[in-house]
């Protein structure tokens, strides 16, 4: 490691430490991804926490690929030293990606190395300590609400004695003194800065979209006597519409209707949803043209900032069904076979749905996505050009 920090320090290249959470997911999946994106120009490290809120460890990236070796640092015993290490090795920039479980002293690490910091918004957990803002029944809270703060507690409690407008205010000096702020989706945008007011906004969706652009026109199925082969892709909680899955999945046995599940659930689900179990991202794309689904289906019950598993489906041409909440609107905005549906839309809707497009691919009360063929206005040079020069 000694020597991996002594290589690092003397490299002519920029550094840029991302701090982010430990429990992977679409963040992890982003930094990996700047480290990969910009492996040519720049060095990467990155700082997550180990046990809540007292110790991180420090580890660097060799081109896109997170080295597995790294330090372990515990932030009230030895800050200063990971500060005396972190200046040896010159950072241009610290980035933000999450502050679950980190010691509330790193967030002003920025000002203690002297050097500005980005944060992107990758979830909605700086508003009231819930990623996904939904109730305790995993549905959706309109952040309008008068209630909205109590209905997200209902299943992600603040800490006690803390509500939610103290729970901003305590993040606020994190948000304002941001140089940058990064949004996913223009949706991401919008929501959060219902709440905080954010000096210098960006709005970009991630470097995978850049990957084959235009996006191939989707096709639609074969047409044959097999069942339409629906597919849903990840990690799916509660939130990420498991629940939903299963009930559809139950309604529509032997319907013609076939369900199946690239990834996991917080449960095991019916075996009506044929489940193909976790995968790597490396392999995705491959196990998808495996499963050969006719269309892939997002039964997200909160607005997702971006969605890495919907760029699986726009870059193999695939038809997708999408919530009318969150990134996915603007994500599919023109493109046909892309079907935008109440997110909040009851099972036996869903049952007469799935048939409807089963029979004919029109399926009864889609809503076509909105813009008439165009695509919203996203700075797609941002990772191109804007984010280094800073």
């Amino acid at each position: 490691v000694r020597a991996l920090m002594v290589l690092v320090a003397q490299q002519a290249k920029p550094r840029i430490l991302a701090i982010s959470h430990k429990l992977g997911g679409g963040a992890q999946q982003h930094v990996d991804e700047l480290a990969a994106f910009y492996q040519d120009q720049a060095l990467f490290l990155q700082i997550t926490p180990d046990r809540d809120g007292q110790s991180v460890t420090l580890s660097l990236f060799d081109g896109g690929r997170r080295l597995k070796d790294g330090l372990y640092f515990d932030v009230d015993r030895e800050y200063e030293q990971l500060l005396a290490l972190l200046r040896g090795l010159g950072l241009a920039r610290v980035h933000f990606h999450h502050t679950m479980g980190l010691h509330p002293r790193l967030w002003l690490l920025g000002r203690e190395l002297d050097c500005p910091y980005d944060l992107t918004i990758h979830d909605y957990f700086l508003i009231n300590g819930y990623p996904t803002l939904t109730d305790k029944d995993a549905r959706y809270v309109c952040d309008s609400a008068d209630d909205f703060d109590e209905r997200c507690a209902g299943h992600y409690p603040l800490p006690e004695g803390v509500d939610g407008a103290t729970w901003r205010a305590n993040q606020q000096l994190l948000v304002e003194n941001a140089e940058r702020v990064i949004f996913p989706s223009a949706d991401c945008g919008r929501r959060f800065q219902h709440f905080f007011n954010v000096k210098q906004p960006v709005v970009a969706w991630h470097p995978d979209y850049l990957l084959s652009q235009p996006y191939p026109a989707p096709r639609g199925p074969n047409g044959d006597a097999q069942p339409l082969k629906v597919l849903v892709m990840g990690a799916i909680s509660r939130e990420k519409g498991a629940d939903v899955l299963e009930q559809v999945a139950v309604s529509l046995a032997d319907r013609e209707v076939e369900f199946h599940l690239l990834g996991y659930a917080y449960r095991a689900l019916a075996e009506q949803v044929i489940t193909h179990g976790p995968y790597s991202n490396d392999d995705a794309y491959e196990l998808v043209e495996a499963i050969a689904p006719d269309v892939i289906w997002y039964p997200a019950l909160w607005p997702e900032t971006y969605s890495y598993t919907l760029s699986v489906a726009l870059h193999m041409g695939l038809p997708v069904v999408v919530p009318d909440i969150g990134a996915f609107v603007e994500r599919v905005a023109g493109r046909p076979l892309s079907f935008v549906c109440p997110w909040d839309r009851p099972v036996s809707e869903w049952h007469d749905f799935w048939r409807g497009l089963r029979e004919s691919m029109a399926a009864p009360g889609a809503v076509q996505p909105p813009g008439s063929g165009a695509t919203p206005a996203v700075p797609d040079q941002f990772y191109r050009e804007g984010y280094l020069q800073a």
